[in-house]
């Protein structure tokens, strides 16, 4: 009885094995094979010729190469410092677009209070043309004082 269970058994693993080996495609299975065999094939090789230049003294011991990878990586600035001066440098930035934009509210202030005197020296005339750009405000102050000045027989 133990006989036939076991033969049964092993027919069953058989028959699977059988399903298994014809669902693999074997020619993807093959080129993956034979790249990882290659890339193993090369890292023995770098090994191998890593150890003859060891023997013979061209390759400084391992601890020597940490010693230097180690002062290569303290040498660089570390990430927050990077970082840092990014933030300083946005700070800065901000703080000259900031100062750019006092003086040229400063300069407008003091153009808006030279204005306000012209238009205060010119008398009450000159307010009729507020709403006009500074540019054609002199032309036609000129034109309403001369007209203001001019005697009222003659219009």
């Amino acid at each position: 009885m133990a006989d036939s269970l076991f033969s049964q058994h092993c027919l069953r693993t058989l028959e699977s094995a059988r399903q298994w080996v014809s669902s693999v495609n074997w020619t993807k299975e093959e080129s993956e094979l034979r790249k990882l065999l290659a890339s193993i094939h090369q890292k023995i090789t770098k090994l191998q010729m890593w150890r003859r230049q060891k023997r013979i003294g061209l390759v400084a011991p391992a601890s020597e190469a940490r010693a230097s990878k180690r002062r290569r990586l303290d040498q660089r600035p570390p990430l927050y410092t990077c970082m840092q001066q990014q933030q300083q440098q946005q700070q800065q930035q901000q703080r000259q677009q900031q100062q750019l934009q006092r003086q040229l509210l400063q300069q407008q202030q003091q153009q808006l209070e030279e204005i306000h005197e012209m238009q205060q020296d010119r008398g009450p005339a000159a307010a009729d043309f507020e709403h006009l750009p500074f540019t054609c405000f002199d032309e036609l102050a000129e034109v309403e004082l001369s007209s203001a000045a001019a005697p009222t027989s003659a219009r």
